[in-house]
């Protein structure tokens, strides 16, 4: 529970602001051969993605979503890295304390324009716990 300020970005619907709340980090890993990126005359592989979580409740009505976007330009080595591991990225968002909620989770690959979303039911996760890229207080 907390009474702390929203994590950044977050847009926590007006009838939950002053609902006590857990942030939750958000750890993606999309994977490194479905990212398209650029090669410029600098060496440098670019790319650009946007990584989204969007929090409803149990009649489907939005209670949170933040978005961030990362841009980057990688050298030969970290280009190599990131096809063989995937790109990593974590983000932060709030979680009423009391109700049912599904979290949907995408990834949108701006160079390409492909996107991959799951979603999540919260009340499957478990302080401490760490599942499918989710993990909680």
């Amino acid at each position: 529970m907390s009474t702390a300020a929203l994590p950044p970005d977050n847009f926590l619907a007006p009838r939950w602001q002053h609902k006590p709340f857990r942030s939750y980090g958000i750890f993606f890993r999309a994977s490194g051969r479905n990212i398209e990126l650029t090669s410029a005359a600098d060496g440098k592989h670019h790319g650009n993605v946007d990584f989204a979580a969007v929090l409803y409740d149990a009649d489907g009505n939005v209670v949170n979503t933040l978005q961030e976007n990362t841009a980057f330009d990688f050298d030969d080595d970290l280009y190599l890295r990131m096809l063989q591991h995937g790109l990593p990225f974590i983000v932060h968002i709030a979680i009423p304390v009391k109700g049912n909620y599904f979290l949907r989770l995408g990834v949108h690959d701006l160079t390409s324009d492909a996107v991959g979303a799951m979603e999540i039911p919260v009340d499957q996760i478990r302080p401490g716990i760490q599942v499918a890229g989710l993990s909680s207080p």
